[in-house]
């Protein structure tokens, strides 16, 4: 037999309602008896007192009938005939008269009023049939008067008899419905107390863990059991969710961990492009924290080195469900552009509709810039390395030549020129390298501009090298920058007509991107060849466009390597403007007029 721990909950339930409803219809069945019951010994109980009222009537009618009024006779015989109806019904019952059959007790006192009534009767009889003068007559009338008084007693102790027998009844009647309301009460209480430990409590206890693990406490113990029952069920399968969502979380944070500590910048977007989550390799690659980042959309790393069709195709791709994957040019917080080779790929649920789109992010501005000018730097030397010999060895058959013919020696001159230009290039190579190599380093832009003027100045005293500045000195720049403002300052001098060439120095804002600096350097010279210009602001080094010189792309490189610009102008009216645009060093460095100290001051 199975245990009632193990029924299931609706017929447990189902038992309990059973319960109550079978004890409350007793309980109203036995109300109901009790009121049928007073009411049906009320009406016994009135007939029987009545009794009393019937003889002492059919007294009267006898001596009414002794008087001579004979048409009281008809009277006497309906009484008579009302009194053993009546007598009879106490007796056996009598449901049209709606007199239920008396109790035992008094039963017997009415079957012995009965005894003492037919006699009685039969006296009466005998008085409605006979004359009054006749012998039978008076003889029945002095038998009814004699015993008149003895059978009223009678009556009366009859009906003291039902009364009291139905009080009994009635009380025995009112013990039962208090022994089923007691009942009722106690099964009911036993039915809730059932209830209450073997579902109401259990499912208050799943109840419980269930919402304790909601939020978020996986560490809960739940207290199974062993029934079988809905709740036995339902807190078994909540066990086994509780173990496998610890599972999925414990395999979720193993996937945060790794996207968490990956060198790749990895970030979240809905549907909308909306920035959802984005990893620490984010925040360090892109210097947006997560709280900044998150609820923007990626256009915060728009550089504006793309056109509109370039995002249009990258969102048809990635709207469609294609994977796109392309190099692109990004801007970090600082305003630094750096290429970055990035994937973005959709999301999609278990029906394979897109809920958003996860996107990774490799910065490859250093190899990248690294290849290129090492490619850049191997072609160029290749190609001024050849020239220049090839210039060394004609120069050095005509110095045969010459010496044989004791002739001037310009040729000598030559070959100590070109000698000169190796030792050169080789310099700027080497220099180049080792602005591959250096590391990114704060330095005030004041300070990077004093000490290019001094360099230029010593190196050069011919010169005059003049500095103009709308930025506070203050300022932190990447200090590679240096390095080709140098180079700008000194190409200029070195490539000027003017025996005393004068080049100058501008420091001002940028004004088309907040926080970045613009330091132009403007000479009067012949200008940039428009060759040059073309391989520096194509950023490539073409087999049909090879740069005469390392200066350039010493300069180019300095500048693309903080994430900045370098573009050219032609200089009124004459020569040559080449602008480096750069960011700020840091987030909190700003690019302002008013915290110049001594900005006209040339610097010693």
């Amino acid at each position: 037999m199975r245990a009632w721990r193990d029924v299931s909950v609706v017929t447990k339930v189902a038992v309990a309602l059973l319960c109550i409803v079978l004890l409350f219809s007793l309980l109203i069945v036995g109300v109901q008896l009790h009121i049928t019951a007073q009411r049906d010994t009320a009406k016994a109980i009135n007939e029987a007192g009545l009794q009393r009222f019937h003889l002492q009537k059919m007294m009267t009618d006898v001596q009414r009938i002794g008087s001579g009024d004979l048409s009281r006779r008809s009277q006497l015989a309906a009484t008579a005939e009302r009194y053993d109806r009546t007598l009879t019904a106490l007796i056996e019952g009598n449901e049209s008269m709606g007199i239920p059959a008396s109790p035992p007790a008094a039963r017997a006192r009415f079957e012995s009023l009965r005894g003492e009534w037919e006699p009685f009767r039969e006296r009466l009889a005998v008085v409605q049939s006979e004359p009054p003068d006749s012998q039978e007559f008076q003889r029945a009338v002095f038998y009814l008067e004699a015993n008149a008084p003895t059978l009223i007693r009678s009556s009366d102790g009859a009906v003291t008899a039902l009364q009291r027998a139905s009080e009994a009844q009635i009380r025995r009647l009112q013990q039962l419905l208090v022994v089923i309301l007691l009942g009722g009460i106690a099964a009911v209480t036993a039915t809730g107390f059932g209830l209450q430990r073997s579902v109401f409590r259990p499912l208050a206890r799943i109840t419980e863990d269930a919402q304790t693990i909601a939020a978020g406490d996986l560490d809960h113990e739940i207290t199974t059991g062993v029934a079988e029952d809905e709740v036995g069920r339902m807190t078994r399968a909540v066990q086994e969710m509780k173990e496998q969502l610890s599972a999925a979380l414990q395999e979720a944070r193993n996937y945060q961990h790794a996207v968490d500590h990956a060198g790749l910048a990895v970030f979240l977007t809905d549907l909308d492009g909306v920035i959802q989550y984005v990893n620490p390799a984010f925040e360090r690659i892109t210097g947006y924290s997560a709280a900044e980042a998150e609820g923007e959309t990626p256009r915060i790393l728009k550089s504006g080195d793309h056109d509109e069709a370039f995002y249009a195709e990258l969102w048809a791709t990635i709207q469609s469900g294609d994977i796109w994957q392309r190099e692109i040019v990004d801007q970090r917080k600082s305003g630094e552009l750096f290429i970055a080779d990035q994937t973005i790929a959709p999301v999609t649920d278990d029906g394979g509709s897109i809920t958003g789109y996860v996107s990774i992010l490799r910065d490859v501005t250093d190899r990248k810039q690294g290849v290129q000018y090492r490619q850049a730097l191997e072609r160029v030397l290749r190609h001024n390395l050849r020239n220049e010999v090839n210039v060394i060895d004609g120069h050095a058959r005509l110095l045969r030549e010459e010496v044989e013919a004791a002739e001037t020696p310009g040729s000598i001159e030559r070959v100590i020129g070109s000698a000169d230009n190796l030792i050169a290039l080789a310099e700027k190579s080497q220099a180049i390298s080792a602005l591959l190599d250096q590391p990114k380093q704060e330095m005030p832009i004041g300070a990077v501009v004093d000490q290019a003027t001094v360099y230029c100045r010593h190196s050069h005293p011919e010169a005059s090298v003049e500095v103009a500045r709308d930025v506070g000195e203050s300022v932190p720049v990447d200090s590679r920058v240096e390095l080709a403002l140098i180079e700008l300052c000194d190409n200029a001098i070195v490539h000027a007509e003017e025996t005393a060439p004068t080049v100058t120095i501008a420091v001002t804002p940028n004004e088309s991107r907040e926080g970045w600096i613009d330091v132009s350097v403007r000479d009067r010279g012949p200008g940039v060849p428009d060759d040059e210009r073309a391989v520096i602001e194509s950023q490539e080094e073409t087999p049909l466009a090879h740069g005469s010189g390392l200066g350039l792309w010493l300069v180019h490189l300095a500048v693309t390597s903080v994430g900045g610009l370098t573009t050219f102008a032609d200089n009124e009216p004459r020569g040559t403007v080449v602008t480096m645009s750069i960011p700020a060093a840091t987030e909190s460095s700003t690019v302002t007029t008013s915290n110049l100290e001594g900005a006209n001051d040339e610097p010693s």
